[in-house]
C-alpha cells in the first residue's frame, strides 16, 4: 500500500470513528432525556423510602441494621449516602444516581457490543437506550440501574476475552497485555459490584460460570484461559465473602416468607416480556427469534465463545430463578431478571447487523425503536405510577397541627415522612406498634424484620403515646395483615376516641381520623 493509500485509509478510519462517537453521543442524549424526564414529579414510594432511610443511617448501621431491615446488600445505600450529602434528598435527587447509571449502562453496553462489530454496538446501545423497563427502573431510588451497569461490565469483559484475536470483532489480532488485563478486570469488578448491589446477581454469575465452562469445553484454545477464569472467580468470591453470612440469613428469610406468585408458564412469559419490552407473547417470540438468529450468526462466524456468553447470560438467569422458585420459594419477578435485557440487546443487534442491505436493517431496527418509544410515552405520561403520598400529605395538612399520625404497619413512616418533609407539613408521627425500625418483635414476613405485627400485649407504648391527644390520624393499608383483629381501633375506642372520617387513596391506603369524645 502506497503512502497516499495509507493516508486515505487513515482518513476513512478517522471519519468512521467520528461518526461512531457522534452516534454514541446521540444515543446517550436520548437515554438521558428519557431517564431524567419527570424524575421528581412523583413522591418517593415505600421501596424508595427504604433507600432514603438507609442513606440517613450512620456508617456502622449499614453493615448490620440496614441489611436486617431491607434484605439487600449495603453498597447501594452507601453510594446513596454519599450522594445525598452532596445533592440533597428530594425525590429527583434520590433518583438521580439511578438515572445516571441508566445512561452509563448504555455507554458500557455500546463498548461491549462494539467488540463484535461497530454496527452491533450502535444497534444494541440504541435498543437499551429506549427500553421501557430500563427507563422505569432508572427512575427508582433503588439499586436496579446500578446493578445493570455491573452486568454490562461483565459482558464487556467477557466479550473482549472471548473475541480476542479476531480482527473482525474490532480488536487486534495480537492484543496487548494491557488490553487483556482490562478485560479480566472488567469481569472481576463487574461481578463483585453485582453481588454487593443485588442478592439475585448470583444467578447472573452462575450463568457466567456456565458460559465459561462451556467455552473452555468446546474451544481447545480457550483452555489456556482456565487459570485467569479461576482467578476472576476467586476475586469475586473474596470480595463477596464478608457479606456471605448476611446473604445466607436474608435468603432464609425469603424462603420462610415471600409473596411472589407461583411461576406458571403464562406468568413467566409475562415477566420476561416486561423485561424485553412488553408483556405480550408475540413480543417475547419476536425478540427471541432475532436473538437466536444473532447467536447463530456469531456461531457460524467463529465467535462461538461470544454466542455462548450471550446465550447463557440471557437464558441462565431465567432458568436459575425458575429453579429456585420451584424448589425453594417463588422469587421470579421481572426486576430480578433486569440483567437479561443486556445480552438480549446484543444478540438482537447482531442479527440486525448481519442483514444484507441497509434498507432491510432499518426495516427491522426502526419498528423496534418506534415500539419502545411508544411504550416509553405511555410509561412517562402516566399520572400516578407510584404511591399517592403527596395526596396523603395534603390531607394531613387539613388536620390540626397537634394531631398525632399513626402508621400501620410502621414502615409507612418512611414514605410519609419523606413526602411531609418535602411539602414542609409538620405532624408528629409514630409507627404502630412501635416506631420504625423495630427488630426483634414478631413479624408477618421474615424478610421485613423491622416491621412488627400488632399483638395485644405490645400496645402499651401506643397507649402512652396517645395520652393527652385530641386528634389522631391512622394511615394504614386497605388489606391489613399486620392487625387482622383490629386491635388498634379497639384500643383507640377504649381510650375515648371516636372514628369520625375515612378517606381512601387508590386501592391501597386508608386515612382514618379519630377525635376524642
Amino acid at each position: 500500500m502506497g503512502a497516499g493509500q495509507g493516508k486515505a485509509a487513515g482518513a476513512a478510519r478517522g471519519a468512521a470513528s467520528r461518526v461512531e462517537w457522534a452516534g454514541l453521543g446521540l444515543l446517550l442524549a436520548v437515554a438521558a432525556a428519557l431517564r431524567f424526564h419527570g424524575l421528581g414529579r412523583e413522591p418517593v414510594w415505600l421501596d424508595e423510602a427504604y433507600s432514603w432511610w438507609a442513606a440517613r443511617q450512620p456508617l456502622g448501621a449499614l453493615a448490620w441494621l440496614v441489611p436486617t431491615c431491607d434484605p439487600q446488600p449495603p453498597l447501594y445505600p452507601l453510594i446513596l449516602k454519599g450522594w445525598v450529602a452532596l445533592a440533597g434528598d428530594g425525590a429527583a435527587a434520590l433518583r438521580a444516581p439511578s438515572a445516571l447509571a441508566g445512561v452509563l449502562a448504555v455507554a458500557v453496553l455500546w463498548g461491549a457490543a462494539r467488540v463484535i462489530a461497530p454496527a452491533v454496538g450502535f444497534f444494541a446501545a440504541a435498543l437499551l437506550a429506549v427500553a421501557p423497563f430500563q427507563i422505569e427502573f432508572a427512575q427508582e431510588a433503588r439499586a436496579y440501574a446500578l446493578v445493570t451497569v455491573a452486568f454490562a461490565l461483565v459482558l464487556y469483559g467477557g466479550l473482549r476475552v472471548t473475541c480476542r484475536g479476531d480482527p473482525a470483532a474490532g480488536s487486534s489480532a495480537r492484543p496487548g497485555v494491557r488490553e487483556g488485563l482490562g478485560a479480566w478486570f472488567a469481569l472481576a469488578a463487574g461481578g463483585a459490584l453485582a453481588v454487593w448491589l443485588r442478592n439475585t446477581a448470583v444467578f447472573v454469575l452462575a450463568s457466567l460460570a456456565c458460559a465459561a465452562l462451556a467455552w473452555m469445553a468446546i474451544e481447545p484454545g480457550a483452555r489456556r484461559h482456565g487459570r485467569a477464569v479461576a482467578l476472576v472467580a476467586l476475586a469475586i468470591a473474596a470480595a463477596w465473602a464478608p457479606y456471605l453470612p448476611t446473604y445466607i440469613a436474608q435468603a432464609r428469610g425469603v424462603i420462610d416468607a415471600f409473596w411472589i406468585p407461583w411461576p406458571t408458564a403464562g406468568y413467566v412469559l409475562h415477566e420476561v416480556g416486561l423485561v424485553l419490552g412488553a408483556p405480550l407473547p408475540w413480543v417475547v417470540a419476536a425478540v427471541a427469534g432475532l436473538f437466536v438468529l444473532g447467536l447463530a450468526g456469531l456461531w457460524r462466524s467463529g465467535r462461538r465463545g461470544a454466542a455462548l456468553l450471550l446465550g447463557c447470560m440471557a437464558v441462565g438467569p431465567i432458568l436459575f430463578t425458575l429453579a429456585a422458585s420451584l424448589l425453594l420459594k417463588p422469587i421470579l419477578i421481572a426486576r430480578v431478571l433486569i440483567g437479561i435485557a443486556l445480552p438480549a440487546c446484543i444478540g438482537v443487534a447482531a442479527a440486525i447487523a448481519r442483514l444484507r442491505s441497509a434498507a432491510l436493517r432499518m426495516a427491522v431496527f426502526l419498528p423496534l425503536v418506534a415500539a419502545s418509544l411508544f411504550a416509553d410515552h405511555l410509561l412517562l405520561a402516566q399520572g400516578q405510577r407510584k404511591e399517592p403520598w403527596n395526596a396523603i400529605v395534603r390531607a394531613l395538612a387539613a388536620t390540626p397541627e397537634d394531631a398525632l399520625v399513626l402508621l400501620l404497619p410502621n414502615e409507612l413512616e418512611l414514605p410519609l415522612a419523606h413526602a411531609a418533609a418535602q411539602a414542609q407539613v409538620a405532624r408528629a408521627m409514630r409507627g404502630v406498634p412501635r416506631p420504625y425500625p423495630a427488630p426483634g418483635l414478631a413479624v408477618e414476613y421474615p424478610t421485613s424484620r423491622c416491621v412488627p405485627v400488632v399483638e395485644p400485649d405490645g400496645l402499651a407504648g401506643l397507649a402512652r403515646a396517645i395520652e393527652g391527644r385530641r386528634t389522631l390520624v391512622l394511615v394504614r393499608r386497605v388489606r391489613d395483615v399486620y392487625d387482622p383483629q383490629d386491635e388498634v381501633p379497639a384500643l383507640l375506642a377504649r381510650a375515648g376516641f371516636a372514628h369520625v372520617a375515612t378517606r381512601e387513596f387508590g386501592s391501597e391506603k386508608l386515612l382514618e381520623r379519630y377525635e376524642r369524645r
